[in-house]
């Protein structure tokens, strides 16, 4: 079976043949292989068609798999975490720094000091971290003639410009 691309060098094949050609009874027949030849790529694409159809739901299902899964998973931490709170609980009670549990040993160590802040507002801005976004929409409001352009040390910048793409829909 012939590949899209084979079908269509095929195609553009007898195009060329068929310009020159004077001839009725061969322009007939190779009109005729071309009618075939478009059916075929039409049923190519109507494949490729389907296999997208069939990719797109494979990867919603493993979308929604990733979410249930981490749902799963953020549970077992979180019984993870409760588990090991019931032990240090119990260890603190019994005031044990270490103990032993068949094959298991257990102690309390000390962890790294963590910072809790208390008032956001008043950190000074040298042990604060902005992050810039950029609200597209209201540069859109700003531009003009689909560009944006400033005036920068007597220099014109384009800052931004609008750009048409295509794309394909399948319905």
């Amino acid at each position: 079976m012939a590949s899209l691309f084979e079908l269509n060098n095929q195609l553009m094949a007898i195009d060329s043949v068929l310009e020159n050609i004077t001839d009725a009874e061969s322009s007939e027949i190779l009109e005729s292989a071309k009618d075939e030849l478009l059916k075929a790529i039409d049923g190519k694409l109507e494949n490729i068609l389907n296999y997208i159809a069939e990719c797109k739901s494979r990867a919603d299902f493993l979308k929604s798999e990733e979410e249930r899964l981490a749902a799963k998973r953020k549970s077992i931490e979180k019984r993870v975490d409760w588990l090991k709170n019931m032990v240090y609980g119990q260890m603190k009670a019994n005031g044990a720094q270490k103990a032993e549990y068949g094959t298991w040993s257990c102690s309390i160590a000390k962890t790294p000091p963590k910072i809790i802040i208390d008032d956001e507002t008043n950190v000074p801005d040298c042990c604060k971290h902005t992050v810039v976004t950029i609200d597209k929409a209201e540069l859109k409001k700003c531009m003009w003639e689909n560009e944006y352009r400033v005036t920068i040390d007597g220099k014109d910048v384009l800052i931004a410009h609008m750009e048409q793409g295509e794309s394909l829909r399948i319905r």
